[in-house]
């Protein structure tokens, strides 16, 4: 029986690393190369994005946030951007 050769990928994950479901998505990549097993090489290379620059250091009220996301359209489109 002969094997398939194994073939690399490189992939740039761009994540904040604050965002959950930034985190969610990394864990689904990783099970999903690992169901892949020897047919890819994955080379991972974690890109930082910040999702919020504005947020004080501080912080900010979650109901305040939640708000002032869900009422503002010009938000850039990205990971948690959307509508509430």
């Amino acid at each position: 029986m002969v094997r398939p050769m194994t073939k690399p990928l490189k992939i740039d994950f761009i994540s904040d690393v604050s965002c959950p479901w930034c985190v969610i998505g990394l864990g689904g990549l990783e099970e999903a190369l690992g169901r892949l097993g020897d047919l890819i090489a994955a080379e991972i290379t974690l890109q930082p994005f910040e999702l919020n620059p504005d947020m004080p250091p501080e912080g900010q009220n979650l109901g305040e946030h939640v708000f002032e996301k869900s009422t503002t359209r010009s938000t850039p489109t990205g990971c948690c951007t959307g509508p509430v």
